[in-house]
């Protein structure tokens, strides 16, 4: 699907935002009056024509809090920088890269057999195709 073929649509649906913070323990009466009504987009700063969702499959990602069957929300607009998760096109087929840098140049770091970080170069083939921005986790 081209990007001209995507519908944009904007949310109308706003959720109540409460003045407080949330603690553990039982909220204070005070607390039933919220201070704004917040946009899910507003939150998660969603640019209509850049971002997408994409669901996770898989448990490689778990230490970084990203699990099989989260939602993540990518942004094509930010730049890559070092230590970012990026989502990468690679013979067709999506996936998830951290982003390293070695000099002035981008990498992908991954673990070798001991878990230790190491930089890659991307060959040719592999295309940064998006920024993963925020992690939508079910509980």
């Amino acid at each position: 699907m081209s990007q001209a073929q995507i519908k944009i649509e904007r949310s109308t649906v706003k959720i109540p935002l409460l003045r407080t913070r949330l603690t553990a323990g039982f909220p204070k009466p005070s607390d039933d009056y919220f201070q704004k009504r917040l946009d899910p987009k507003d939150l998660l700063e969603i640019n209509p024509a850049t971002t997408f969702y994409m669901r996770i499959s898989g448990d490689t990602w778990n230490e970084y809090g990203i699990f099989d069957g989260d939602h993540v929300v990518i942004d094509r607009s930010i730049p890559p920088s070092n230590g970012k998760i990026a989502v990468v096109t690679y013979a067709g087929n999506f996936t998830l890269r951290r982003i390293g840098k070695i000099g002035d140049r981008f990498c992908f770091l991954v673990k070798d057999q001991n878990s230790n970080l190491i930089p890659i170069e991307p060959d040719s083939e592999v295309e940064i195709w998006g920024i993963i921005s925020f992690g939508i986790h079910r509980f």
